[in-house]
């Protein structure tokens, strides 16, 4: 059995009252047995929800804000990955903003400096200086986690 961590893409089902729907998307926070996601993400539930004694998961929709408490994930197959682009779309209204400071400051570096950049969900390419700054986020807050040199073939 693979282990889910922050930074996994993941698979689901959500079920609802009337049907059950694909989800894919990014583990953003691992939530313990008997442990608040408020201790991952603070204020994101009440505090008068009840806990969960296994492990669950805070992930971030692909192609959209909203993060859901997972349960029951598996890693992303590849029979799966067309949903990154073509899942139901998210009709809550429930969003958490993450707070992208870091990277909002060197993209306007960039544009500053006149060198020329390329962005994903977790990283943004700065071809010009031959640097991948890699991103990760923690109690809501975007952080640049490593630099690594972008290897030109």
């Amino acid at each position: 059995m693979s282990t889910i961590n922050v930074g996994t893409e993941v698979y689901w089902v959500q079920k609802t009252k009337n049907r059950e729907i694909e989800r894919v998307g990014k583990v953003i926070g691992v939530v313990p047995p008997e442990c608040s996601p408020n201790k991952v993400i603070p204020n994101y539930v009440k505090d008068t929800v009840s806990l969960r004694n296994f492990t669950t998961y805070l992930v971030r929709v692909y192609g959209s804000d909203f993060i859901y408490w997972a349960s029951q994930v598996s890693p992303l197959p590849e029979t799966k990955r067309h949903l990154i682009h073509e899942q139901a779309p998210v009709t809550s209204n429930r969003v958490f903003i993450i707070d992208r400071t870091d990277r909002i400051k060197l993209k306007r570096l960039c544009k500053e400096l006149d060198a020329e950049f390329t962005e994903s969900e977790d990283h943004l390419n700065v071809i010009t200086w031959g640097k991948r700054f890699v991103f990760r986020i923690m109690g809501g807050v975007e952080f640049l986690s490593t630099i690594d040199t972008i290897r030109f073939m």
